[in-house]
């Protein structure tokens, strides 16, 4: 019922959306149609690609955020962990594992174990990272970021049902193309980046290579070991070869990877004698960690006429970690640590066909992909050692069309049709201390294929140039699977069903006044089934993840640009967010129900207001300044909205500063991020017994840099 009552109210706001725009918006002749014929004080118009297509991010239906690479260099952002904050009802905390591991929450659904596959896919260009462990990578060749809130199966080869995180890097063309830069900072700082890319026959081969490499000393003490711990060391490196052999084929070839000897990030007691310090932990132990990450990939794009397009994507990547250790209690004494090794490797094929009209617009294709995950884990206070082999093969048909009924009205149609089947090998052994396995308690083996069907459907409308409204309903899906830290055959050989979801949106863009404004907003509601949370199981006596019954959030985002005067950005963004388990029995024990609790990581408000100001001086060059200020309210970081391990209401502040030479080849820069310092804790857990951790915001911290673009 309350999805239907949500849909009547889209449709009637749909329906008399054209009352308030008629009379509010610029008349047709205030707009113009493209960046090329904007004046210098417009906002150029922002390409996309979130339907596998180019269009105009104010006339694509949907909420989409974009990070572009001025925003990326001017405000730091050097991954984007660093763009928390920035984007409404999107939050990007930090994690319990390693510095590139993220998880990202979408409108209050994401996914907080980083063993399990993600609620939010991460891509780079067009490849998808099935886990957290290596969803956190550098953004020095980034052409731009792309943030798609919502499901996005009916476009995307693997499913998600919370969202999609879009990176683009550079692709090589004829311009020859040259950066760098070097930087440090306090908290021992280093980082280095570069770039460069051109042509190696003109108008048919090309290349190009970036890497990156940052380092600190870490945010945290150990009083314990009397050292700094949790220090960052991370390295990539992308190369990228492409062939143009003639105009209607184009061959992209790239390979990457990289090494993360960050050691693992251990909590930090809440609890602790002595009281909570977010710089402070106790543990007994040397945090330990090293991750090696890499892939290829091969996209072929061929053109076989002006409207149909076909597409191939090849891929193939993996990571090892090994090994990390985690202290999940932070304590000086063995109460609950464990070592961590991994392995994790997939393929993917995918073939697109897209198929553009003058009435319609046509995107479809094949995902196939296969997965081998390996995880070995060693508990330190019982001895044991827990090994899972999960093993996936996936296959999904997928497809999305807008058909345009008039000049102004057009309908969306969508449908995903995903095979899935999983594998678990399970076995858990008695070790000594060395590690040696001394007897096998069970070794178990159990496998289960999922099918799942869903739609898509909506409408939007171009009331004038500037003003485009959308409605949609779309349905999503997240894959089943097994628990990978249990004890007994039974809940090794249990699966967990697939969460699914139903997203009823509506939306409007807007321009004003010559194009010197931007307003998007959203309105949306998701209704959850089958939500994958740790839940009681009296079968076992213990916790094991499986499935809460049903959940919803509804909200609203907004996202505004204006410029004020020629050179002075202002932008804003408020995000509003109401999400509660509707049914839970037994996510908080035996016998209990977490029905009318908040989600987790799903504050009421997250607000962003962000001013860019290149400053009128009589001199060489430009000078540009930067300040933003971001703010949420109160939030929950686990299912039972523990009041220790709260997050409470906070405001980040950022300046940023830069001076550019004439000639545009020389950057000089400075930024100072949480000047006020504010260590608020962004993730906290229960670790038994009676133990609250927590891992708590960065402090403030300075960087300058020296940047130069050829």
């Amino acid at each position: 019922m309350k999805g239907i009552s949500v849909a009547i109210v889209i449709a009637f706001i749909f329906i008399n959306g054209s009352n308030a725009f008629s009379q509010q918006a610029p008349s047709l002749t205030d707009t113009p149609s493209s960046s090329q014929n904007a004046t210098s004080d417009a906002i150029e118009d922002v390409v996309v690609t979130a339907e596998r297509r180019e269009t105009k991010l104010q006339t694509t239906p949907g909420s989409i955020a974009v990070i572009d690479q001025t925003r990326l260099q001017d405000a730091q952002i050097n991954t984007l962990r660093d763009a928390k904050g920035l984007i409404p009802n999107v939050n990007i905390p930090g994690t319990f594992l390693t510095n590139s591991t993220q998880s990202y929450w979408f409108r209050g659904i994401g996914e907080n174990d980083p063993y399990q596959d993600p609620a939010v896919g991460y891509y780079v260009d067009d490849v998808v990272s099935p886990r957290l462990i290596g969803s956190l990578g550098d953004l020095a060749d980034a052409e731009r970021v792309e943030v798609l809130v919502g499901p996005q199966g009916t476009l995307y080869g693997r499913n998600t049902n919370g969202g999609a995180v879009k990176v683009i890097t550079k692709t090589p063309g004829d311009k020859a193309e040259v950066f760098g830069d070097i930087g440090g900072g306090d908290w021992g700082q280093f980082e280095s980046h570069g770039y460069a890319g051109g042509a190696i026959v003109p108008g048919k081969a090309y290349a190009s290579l970036s890497f990156s490499h940052a380092q600190n000393d870490g945010f945290s003490y150990n009083e314990v070991l009397r050292k700094d711990v949790m220090n960052k060391d991370v390295t990539s490196l992308r190369g990228k070869f492409r062939l143009t052999p003639s105009d209607d084929l184009d061959i992209r070839l790239s390979i990457d990877g990289g090494r993360d000897n960050s050691p693992s990030f251990f909590r930090t007691p809440v609890n602790r004698v002595g009281g909570y310090d977010p710089g402070l932990i106790d543990s007994e132990r040397n945090p330990q960690g090293k991750l090696e990450l890499g892939g290829t990939s091969l996209n072929i794009t061929k053109d076989l006429n002006d409207a149909v397009t076909l597409k191939s994507i090849t891929a193939a990547r993996g990571f090892t970690e090994s090994p990390i250790i985690t202290d999940s209690d932070g304590l000086p004494s063995i109460i609950n640590e464990s070592s961590d090794k991994l392995f994790e490797k997939f393929y993917s094929q995918e073939f697109q066909a897209a198929a553009n009209y003058d009435a319609l617009n046509l995107v479809g294709g094949l995902f196939l992909y296969h997965e081998f995950y390996s995880t070995d884990r060693t508990v330190f206070a019982s001895n044991v050692l827990e090994a899972g082999r999960l093993t996936t093969d996936s296959g999904a048909l997928f497809g999305q069309g807008t058909y345009k009924i008039t000049d102004q009205l057009s309908g969306i149609f969508g449908l995903r049709l995903t095979d899935e089947k999983r594998q678990n090998r399970y076995r858990v052994d008695t070790i000594t201390a060395t590690g040696t396995p001394t007897a096998t308690r069970f070794n178990s083996s159990a496998a289960h294929t999922w099918y799942s069907l869903a739609p898509k459907a909506g409408v939007d409308y171009q009331w004038t140039p500037s003003v485009f409204q959308y409605a949609t309903v779309t349905k999503g899906f997240k894959s089943g699977g097994y628990d990978r830290a249990v004890t007994t055959v039974l809940a090794a050989t249990t699966a967990f069903a697939p969460e699914k979801v139903v997203t009823y949106e509506t939306g409007v863009k807007t321009s004003w006044l010559d194009r010197r404004a931007t307003a998007n907003l959203a309105l949306f509601y998701n209704d959850y089934k089958d939500l994958q949370l740790s839940i009681w199981n009296a079968a076992v006596n213990t916790y094991v993840r499986s499935n809460a019954e049903k959940a919803h959030s509804q909200g609203a985002e907004l996202s505004t640009t204006l410029l004020l005067a020629k050179g002075l950005e202002w932008l804003n963004s408020a995000g509003f967010l109401i999400g509660k388990y509707d049914e839970a029995v037994g996510a908080l024990g035996a016998g209990t129900n977490a029905k009318g609790n908040r989600l987790m990581n799903a504050p009421h408000w997250t607000l962003d207001s962000g001013l860019d100001y290149t400053l009128p001086l009589a001199i060489p060059g430009k000078l540009k300044t930067r300040a933003d200020i971001k703010y949420q309210t109160s939030s929950f970081s686990n299912v039972a909205n523990t009041p220790q391990v709260s997050i409470p209401s906070y405001a980040i502040v950022d300046l940023g500063i830069s001076y550019t030479t004439e000639d545009n080849h020389w950057t000089l820069s400075g930024t100072a991020k949480n000047i006020f310092d504010q260590r608020p804790l962004q993730i906290g857990n229960y670790s038994p017994p009676g133990i609250w951790v927590a891992t708590p915001y960065p402090p403030t911290t300075v960087f300058f840099k020296l940047a130069y673009h050829l």
